[in-house]
C-alpha cells in the first residue's frame, strides 16, 4: 500500500496538483494540517482534500481561518486569513471545524498517531519526551507519530521501534532552505521516503501581486515565488 503524506498546504493548489501529479499512485493521502492560509487557493485546496478522500488533522492556521469567517473583522487590514476566510463558503468551514486534532491510524500494519505539532516549533528529541506526549495527545503508548507545522522535512528515529516524521511544507520552506518545490512523503511496505517536486512559483507570484491582502502579507510569499 502507499500513503502519501503531505501537510502545511497553505492554500497552495498549484503546488498540490505537482505532488498529485507525480504520487497519483498512491492508495491513500493524509495530511497534518494547516490547509488554508497564507495561500491564494484555500477554497480549492479545500475541495482538493474532499474530492480526494484525504484524512486530515486540524492546523492551527485552520483554526484561524475558522476565526476569521466568524468573527469577522472591519477596518483591519487584509491578512491571508481574512482573505482566506472571505473566500471560502460556510460548507469549507464545516469541513474544516470538523478535523480531529488528532488521529490514530494503521498505516502496513503500523499503528501511526498523527497530529500537527508537538509543542509549537519544539522537536522530539529524547524518548521520555516522545513517550510522554504520545500518552497525552493519544492516550496510548504510539511508537510512530506523524508531525507538521514546521516546515522542516524531517525522520527522526529514537529508538529502533521509535520514530516521527514530518513530510515538510507542500508549500513554504524555513529561510534557510534554498529549495522552492514542495516537500512531502510516502509510506510504503514499510519504508518511509522523503520526496519533492518542483512546482511553477511563477504563476502563484503573479497572483500574488494582483491581490488585495496588505504588503506587510506578501512578504511571506515573495520570498519564495518571487523570481530569484
Amino acid at each position: 500500500m502507499k500513503t502519501l503524506v503531505i501537510s502545511d498546504v497553505h492554500s497552495n493548489i498549484i503546488a498540490l496538483d505537482a505532488v498529485w501529479k507525480k504520487e497519483s499512485d498512491a492508495d491513500a493521502v493524509l495530511c497534518v494540517g494547516d490547509i488554508v492560509d497564507y495561500g491564494i487557493y484555500p477554497r480549492e485546496c479545500i475541495e482538493w482534500m474532499i474530492d480526494k478522500s484525504v484524512r486530515a488533522v486540524l492546523g492551527n492556521h485552520d483554526r484561524g481561518v475558522i476565526q476569521a469567517y466568524e468573527q469577522p473583522e472591519e477596518n483591519v487590514p487584509l491578512t491571508w486569513r481574512i482573505d482566506n476566510a472571505q473566500k471560502l463558503h460556510s460548507h469549507h468551514i464545516e469541513y474544516l471545524k470538523h478535523l480531529p486534532n488528532q488521529l490514530t491510524l494503521d498505516i502496513d500494519g503500523n499503528a501511526y498517531g498523527m497530529t500537527h505539532e508537538y509543542r509549537g516549533y519544539d522537536i522530539l528529541r529524547s524518548m521520555e519526551a516522545f513517550r510522554s506526549f504520545s500518552n497525552e495527545r493519544f492516550g496510548q503508548c504510539i511508537h510512530k507519530m506523524i508531525l507538521g507545522h514546521t516546515h522542516r522535512q524531517e525522520l527522526s528515529y529514537l529508538s529502533d521501534q521509535d520514530s516521527w516524521l514530518n513530510p515538510g511544507s507542500v508549500s513554504y520552506r524555513r529561510p534557510d532552505e534554498d529549495f522552492r518545490g514542495a516537500h512531502y512523503s510516502v509510506l510504503q511496505d514499510g519504508n518511509v521516503s522523503l520526496r519533492t517536486v518542483p512546482y511553477p512559483t511563477k504563476q502563484l507570484h503573479q497572483e500574488v501581486l494582483k491581490s488585495a491582502v496588505c504588503q506587510c502579507e506578501k512578504q511571506h510569499t515573495h520570498h519564495w515565488w518571487a523570481p530569484q
